[in-house]
C-alpha cells in the first residue's frame, strides 16, 4: 500500500468514526461545537420555574443517568467497525453489518431522546414550549453556520 492509498484509507475511517468519536468526545462541552444535547442548559435557564424545574428533572437527570451506557454503546459499535476494517481476510460483509449497527445504535439513542423531550413536551406551558422551540431554532442555525465554515 502506497502512501496515497493509506491517507486515503485513513481519511475513509475518520470520517467514517468521527460522528461518533465527536459525540463522545463533546459530549460534556458547550462550544459551539458541542452536540445539542450539551447545550440543554442553555434552554433550562430561559424556562418559566416550573419549565425548568420539570425539564432539570426529567431530561437533565435522565440524560447524566443514561450517558455512562449511551457512551459505553457508541464506544462498542465504533470498536466493532474498526475490528471490522482490520480483520484479516477482509470481510466486507462484516464491516457493511458493523456500520449497521453503528447506525442503529445512533438511531436508538436520538429516538430515545426525541421521545424523552416529547414526553416533557406535553407536561410544560406552552410559553415554555415556544422558548425550547425559539434556542433549538437557533442552535440549527448556529449548527448550519458552522458547516458552511
Amino acid at each position: 500500500m502506497n502512501f496515497s492509498s493509506l491517507c486515503g484509507s485513513t481519511l475513509a475511517l475518520m470520517l467514517a468514526t468521527a460522528p461518533l468519536t465527536a459525540y463522545a468526545q463533546n459530549a460534556n462541552q458547550t462550544s459551539d461545537a458541542a452536540p445539542r444535547g450539551a447545550r440543554m442548559h442553555d434552554i433550562v435557564d430561559k424556562l418559566s420555574p416550573q419549565g425548568r424545574l420539570i425539564f432539570e428533572h426529567e431530561w437533565l437527570t435522565g440524560e447524566q443517568q443514561s450517558a455512562p451506557q449511551r457512551h459505553a454503546e457508541y464506544a462498542t459499535a465504533e470498536q466493532n467497525v474498526l475490528a471490522a476494517i482490520n480483520a484479516e481476510p477482509f470481510d466486507a460483509g462484516a464491516l457493511q453489518r458493523a456500520y449497521a449497527n453503528q447506525r442503529n445504535v445512533a438511531y436508538s439513542h436520538q429516538k430515545r431522546k426525541q421521545d424523552h423531550l416529547v414526553s416533557i413536551l406535553k407536561r410544560v406551558s406552552s410559553a415554555d414550549r415556544r422558548i425550547i422551540a425559539d434556542k433549538l431554532r437557533e442552535l440549527a442555525a448556529q449548527r448550519a453556520k458552522a458547516y458552511q465554515n
